[in-house]
């Protein structure tokens, strides 16, 4: 999403812009596989703990597959904004790169988890950037409505703006949603 945020070559855009659009339907096409297979394994009788861990394997196949689809409405934002010449001035950009550096963190972080023993996860580092990015994204949130009041950028901008920052928090709610149901697994 970064390279997709800073490139100003329209080819590149394009490029950077289909393949987003492509790997939200590999995940679509990867979830409703790897789903329809833990579904095959639940229908025998499971122990307690491999219920808990088909259940977490489902939660989190579902949440990366949103993490996909929210990837991809952030690109489709952020190409008809381009489209209707809407920019952003640097304070807005710098604001969405903070946000898009949490939100990064989350992800990240739900990448290590994914690769880490599962018994050794806690969600605690997880619900602490989530509270990190749902703080900035309130704060945005009122300096955005006051801008608005005082007319600071036009509507339309602002429209962009607030979906954009808005789709990253929940692209990071996602992430974080793969750690905590890593750390239920083993409950």
């Amino acid at each position: 999403l970064d390279e997709l945020i800073k490139t100003k070559e329209d080819k590149r855009f394009r490029e950077v812009y289909e393949r987003i659009c492509k790997y939200e339907e590999i995940t679509d096409r990867m979830e409703l596989e790897i789903a329809n297979y833990l579904t095959k394994i639940s229908e025998h009788e499971l122990g307690h703990s491999a219920s808990l861990k088909v259940s977490s394997m489902l939660r989190i196949v579902d949440n990366l597959e949103s993490i996909g689809d929210s990837c991809n409405q952030i690109a489709i934002t952020i190409d008809t904004k381009k489209k209707s010449g809407n920019w952003f001035e640097q304070d807005l950009r710098d604001k969405l790169k903070t946000m898009a550096d949490y939100v990064r963190e989350s992800l990240c972080l739900m990448d290590d988890n994914l690769h880490a023993n599962y018994s050794d996860i806690t969600a605690e580092e997880a619900d602490k950037i989530e509270e990190k990015i749902n703080k900035y994204r309130d704060q945005l949130r009122n300096e955005h409505t006051e801008a608005i009041k005082n007319n600071a950028y036009p509507y339309q901008t602002g429209i962009y703006y607030s979906s954009l920052y808005a789709q990253y928090e929940k692209l990071a709610d996602f992430a974080i949603n793969v750690s905590e149901a890593i750390e239920k697994a083993h409950e």
